[in-house]
């Protein structure tokens, strides 16, 4: 109301009169500013009513777990016949590719640029793909098989505001609603190689086979590229400890390596585990069996769910009860601040245990991958490539002297 009466004595101050058509209204009339400001004030509680019933529905459908995915711009879904999301074959794959591309060591910069190089359009028809892009297709629950719900909320109707919802409006997590695209163990693999990123920080780079994968023995720096000899024809590529000079300063003893002597050693060690193939199952299988079972973990994180259901329900009665009877407020506000904390609790404790399931499935995943891959190994002649690199070497370190040792995905290791 006030921002069209303020609007329309502008437009009178520089002798520009409005006509209303539907009212019939001159703004130039002396009683136009008392039925503007009428009409107006109807208009806005219009708005507001019709704000509120589409928040209302938007919040009763999410409490109901009616998941509604965007198809017209998110990649590997579709609309089924019967409304619900179905997977889309291309887009699934798709995504699935970029999945690997990233368990292969990729940046999600070089991700982009890959596709954006390959001509493959963004979800939403775009030419180029940017970072952003790429991480939500990755780690967007919903290619899980899962969904978030009500991750934003519009803060005010008159402007149509949207903040993200960082709590102040109840969100619900609706699991298996709908295909997964990604297994639990792949979702558990993409986890475990974010985290191992976040670890490195701004060390980690992606440009090469071997980058953020090979560790200095003497200092914990990383090993990175270094071209010798760039404008002769004796150029070659070395892997250098990235803090072996600080200042001119000399700090680290280990050794630089070159790209040929990482493939033999790579090559050596993985054909002696391979060797071994049946003993390292066995050992793993027993691993698997008993500090990667996750049935118990699993258990708790239902108990605590309940548990947790029964807290928020307490909550909603006792707010109920105030809301239709004479509390006393003090009392009010010491129990409903009581439930409210143990509701956090409850939830972090859930939140602790669910981060260590996804954990061990992603270990299980890991060596399952290690596994397969050494079966292959043991039936044919290897061959060096990228990806046989990252699905069984963890980390590789290097001591003075050229010693080597391998870890494994499966948590052994190696010494060459």
């Amino acid at each position: 109301t006030v921002d069209t009466l303020t609007t329309i004595r502008k437009l009178k101050e520089h002798g520009v009169e409005v006509y209303f058509e539907s009212q019939g209204i001159y703004s130039f009339d002396s009683k136009c500013e008392f039925v503007i400001s009428v009409m107006a004030s109807i208009a806005q509680e219009e708005s507001r009513n019709i704000s509120e019933n589409v928040t209302w529905g938007k919040r009763k459908r999410a409490a109901e777990g009616d998941v509604y995915l965007p198809y017209g711009q998110f990649l590997g879904y579709k609309k089924g016949e019967d409304g619900l999301p179905e997977i889309d074959r291309e887009g699934a794959e798709l995504s699935l590719m970029l999945c690997q591309m990233y368990l292969d060591g990729h940046t999600y910069l070089g991700i982009a640029d890959r596709l954006t190089e390959l001509g493959i359009p963004t979800p939403g028809g775009k030419r180029v793909w940017r970072t952003s892009t790429v991480r939500s297709i990755l780690f967007n629950e919903k290619r899980r098989g899962d969904a978030l719900l009500l991750k934003t909320y519009t803060v005010d109707y008159l402007t149509h505001r949207i903040k993200r919802n960082d709590g102040e409006v109840e969100q619900y997590f609706v699991e298996n609603s709908h295909p997964a695209i990604f297994s639990r163990e792949l979702a558990a693999m993409l986890d475990m190689e974010k985290e191992r990123r976040e670890r490195i920080g701004n060390s980690y780079n992606g440009a090469g086979v071997f980058s953020s994968r090979i560790v200095c023995g003497d200092c914990g720096g990383i090993y990175g590229p270094k071209v010798w000899s760039s404008n002769t024809k004796y150029r070659r590529t070395i892997w250098r400890c990235n803090r072996k000079y600080v200042s001119g300063e000399k700090v680290c003893r280990t050794p630089h390596l070159t790209e040929e002597e990482i493939v033999h050693a790579f090559l050596v060690a993985l054909k002696k585990q391979a060797e071994n193939l049946s003993y390292i199952r066995e050992s793993l299988e027993n691993v698997i069996a008993g500090a990667l079972d996750t049935s118990l973990l699993e258990k708790k994180h239902r108990d605590l769910e309940e548990r947790l259901q029964g807290a928020m329900s307490k909550e909603q009665a006792l707010i109920v009860r105030n809301a239709r009877e004479v509390m006393d407020q003090d009392e009010f506000r010491n129990e409903q601040h009581t439930l409210a904390d143990r509701c956090a609790e409850l939830t972090a404790e859930m939140d602790a245990v669910g981060r260590k399931i996804s954990e061990m499935r992603g270990r299980k995943a890991a060596i399952d991958e290690y596994l397969a891959t050494l079966e292959q190994v043991e039936e044919l002649p290897i061959e060096f490539s990228r990806r046989l690199w990252n699905m069984t070497v963890d980390t590789l370190t290097v001591y003075e002297g050229k010693k080597l040792v391998f870890r494994w995905k499966d948590g052994a290791t190696s010494k060459l």
